[in-house]
């Protein structure tokens, strides 16, 4: 799963993160667990190394083609977390953490 971290910008862009099970070691900025969102059914972490910026007509795409499924909202303390995370993780590429702070 990946979240969409931004409203689109005026490049016409969105910063996604992903999800991904967790294991010893894995990046422990923001940890998620059952009942944080019904897709999350094991511990698992945001993998901000993998962090992505990818045009928004894209996504459009992926979404009207059915290639990409929507899920339910995070609730707000939740993707507080993991937006808040996007500059704490020591793993977010300078990239990804330059794009964000702009917004």
């Amino acid at each position: 799963m990946h979240i969409i971290c931004n409203d689109t910008c005026h490049i016409g862009a969105n910063l996604l993160v992903n999800i991904s099970s967790a294991y010893d070691g894995c990046d422990s900025t923001c940890m998620l667990d059952v009942g944080d969102h019904d897709f999350v059914r094991h511990a698992s972490y945001v993998f901000y190394a993998k962090a992505m910026i990818v045009k928004a007509r894209g996504l459009k795409s992926g979404f009207d083609n059915g290639s990409i499924r929507t899920q339910a909202p995070l609730r707000d303390d939740v993707f507080t977390r993991v937006v808040e995370g996007i500059n704490a993780s020591p793993d977010t590429p300078l990239n990804i953490s330059r794009y964000f702070n702009q917004l």
